[in-house]
């Protein structure tokens, strides 16, 4: 069976109606001019049709950030970059920060939650693994260092008597130093 194509030259989107695909058809219901697509399908480019945008495509010829803009009825207008004292908080409560560049314990788009990062200047390194922040007043948002503590997760689970004695020295050996017998 015969599959018809968009009639808008160069596209190759399947016929939605009107002769056009479901893209360009979008494009004369909100009025707009008809133009190439920019999206995943082979079209021209990956790029928003914004003049200077170099962000991606997301649809329609847009980027995530002037699509919201359209869906809001907003002008058009640049899309800034995130400046660089941005903070925000989870639905957790919990506060993201931008991550220091390079920092060990960032996620992988540049945020590191405000608490490991009180943390790790207090103690001049990153966590480690199996090291937890708790928050002392269990308020997320409170990241204060006299609020936080360090935590582990470090326990034998069902081990021999020997293998707990050689855990707890290597447990000391790795955080006696922080604690003195005195300091509590």
């Amino acid at each position: 069976m015969f599959e018809r194509t968009c009639t808008f030259e160069g596209c190759q989107n399947r016929h939605r109606a009107r002769g056009l695909c479901s893209s360009h058809l979008w494009q004369l219901d909100q009025g707009k001019e008809l133009t190439p697509l920019r999206g995943p399908h082979g079209q021209k480019h990956e790029w928003c049709t914004y003049p200077g945008c170099e962000r991606k495509h997301k649809s329609n010829g847009w980027c995530h950030g002037h699509q919201t803009q359209l869906k809001r009825g907003q002008q058009l207008r640049p899309i800034t970059p995130k400046q660089s004292s941005y903070r925000w908080r989870t639905k957790q409560g919990y506060i993201l920060v931008p991550a220091p560049e390079g920092h060990a314990n960032a996620k992988k788009n540049g945020s590191i939650f405000e608490h490991v990062l009180v943390m790790t200047e207090l103690l001049g390194r990153p966590l480690a693994k199996g090291e937890t922040v708790h928050h002392r007043n269990n308020i997320k948002w409170d990241n204060r260092p006299e609020n936080l503590e360090l935590w582990h997760l470090h326990q034998p689970c069902g081990a021999s008597v020997a293998d707990t004695v050689a855990w707890a020295r290597w447990f000391l050996r790795r955080y006696g130093e922080l604690f003195p017998e005195d300091s509590r």
